[in-house]
């Protein structure tokens, strides 16, 4: 038996004494022929959707980062020192040194600052201060040893590092003062040094 090849809804079956065939064409006049009605072809299937990968967000646009605020440089300190009459520094704002009223005699006429009447190894500068004996002797009647004279501590600029050094030497003083302070005294010594502090921080 011989099958030919049907379309669905347009097929003639044909009996004969050879079987049973299809057809889409009606059948020879030796055949017994009919039509029935087939069921159609489902849609053949369709393939599983392929899978997309993932959408990638698009990169965005690099952003800069800001530079580094940059760091104050604290420049190095540049001030001006005096000294005192017992050979002792300080810092002059205005670089004028502070004045003293001292007999003529203690000059010796010789128009010396403080400083330089008191320094050297057996002048008061090396006496812890008040502890000195003053010596006084009355001026004779006339003398210009009587008088008293007005005397200003000598000043000059003083550099980073000449300041720098003065300013650590102090620093250390201070510590060391700080250490054996009283509390009443504490609060004045650490003032002081946090003021001292203040200015070496330009020192390198």
């Amino acid at each position: 038996m011989s099958v030919a090849p049907a379309r669905a809804g347009e097929v003639y079956r044909c009996d004969g004494a050879d079987g049973v065939r299809f057809q889409d064409s009606p059948c020879p006049s030796r055949y017994r022929q009919s039509r029935p009605r087939l069921a159609p072809e489902p849609a053949p299937a369709l393939p599983p959707p392929t899978a997309r990968p993932p959408a990638v967000a698009a990169p965005s646009p690099a952003v800069e980062a800001p530079p580094p605020a940059a760091v104050a440089q604290v420049p190095p300190p540049s001030f001006h020192l005096c000294r005192a009459g017992d050979g002792s520094q300080y810092i002059s704002s205005s670089g004028v040194g502070r004045t003293h009223w001292v007999p003529y005699g203690v000059l010796d006429g010789r128009n010396q600052s403080l400083a330089e009447a008191y320094g050297g190894p057996s002048g008061l500068a090396s006496h812890p201060p008040g502890a000195a004996h003053i010596p006084h002797r009355p001026a004779p009647p006339g003398s210009a040893a009587g008088y008293y004279v007005e005397v200003t501590d000598a000043c000059h600029h003083a550099g980073p590092a000449e300041a720098c050094a003065w300013l650590r030497g102090e620093l250390d003083a201070l510590d060391g003062r700080i250490r054996r302070a009283s509390s009443d005294t504490l609060a004045t010594l650490r003032r002081q040094r946090e003021e001292l502090g203040a200015q070496a921080r330009g020192c390198r």
